[in-house]
């Protein structure tokens, strides 16, 4: 938790924290890796659905029986709730990387890719929830082209954060909307710049380039933030 005290004296100037942000990124850019494994996850994870459907659907559209369309009105759910699953973990894990490695760059460590992922592993009962979450309301959000799904996955980052410092799923997940909304009047430059990421990384020619560079450095930007900023704890560690 943080209250209007936490911000430590002599905080950065506005603007100044995506510098030191930037520079903190630029230190550690290992942490590009588990982006750049989520994005692979989820294009196998998609192309193995999109190869299992579309012998389902030759099989029921050549043969014109409701027979043969039954595999495919029962075998697509399945196959979808598995590649879900498939998404869900693997977002969980490489995300909670990514948000272990930000906080123990922001810290002034050195980003650690093996630490950070047995990190991940250990909180991956919390992750787990948050991601699953965060997967849904991203998907749900798409149906409003571009903004909605920025929107979903900028309101919703700092819970991977929140759950590697120490908050359970249901804590990070209220928080990181909190968070969030608070930082427009706190720091507008945190929302508005990770808006902007995901908003970028949508898009069709740049979208893969921007959230393999862009969202390592909005996980950052979000950690550097509350670590530095909020000093956000947990509740049950009487952050408030």
């Amino acid at each position: 938790m943080f209250n209007n005290t936490s911000c430590r004296n002599g905080s950065v100037s506005k603007g100044g924290i995506l510098e030191e942000a930037y520079r903190t990124y630029t230190k550690n850019l290992v942490m590009v890796v588990p982006a750049v494994a989520l994005v692979l996850a989820v294009s196998l994870a998609v192309f193995i659905l999109v190869l299992s459907i579309l012998p389902l659907g030759l099989i029921g559209t050549l043969a014109g029986r409701l027979s043969s369309i039954i595999p495919l009105l029962f075998g697509v759910p399945v196959l979808f709730l598995i590649a879900l699953a498939v998404i869900v973990v693997a977002s969980s894990l490489c995300l909670g990387t990514l948000a272990s490695m930000a906080v123990e760059a922001s810290r002034g460590g050195r980003a650690d890719l093996g630490e950070a992922f047995e990190h991940s592993k250990a909180r991956l009962s919390t992750l787990l929830p948050v991601g699953l979450v965060v997967s849904l309301l991203a998907l749900f959000s798409s149906v409003i082209p571009l903004v909605g799904t920025a929107t979903a996955l900028t309101l919703f980052t700092p819970a991977f954060v929140l759950a590697i410092l120490g908050a359970s799923a249901s804590e990070a997940l209220e928080e990181s909307v909190r968070i969030m909304l608070d930082a427009l009047g706190r720091r507008p430059e945190v929302p508005v710049v990770v808006f902007v990421v995901y908003l970028l990384s949508s898009t069709w020619r740049l979208g893969l380039f921007v959230w393999m560079l862009g969202v390592p450095y909005a996980f950052t930007l979000v950690a550097y933030y509350l670590v530095n900023e909020l000093r956000w704890s947990p509740r049950s560690s009487g952050g408030r």
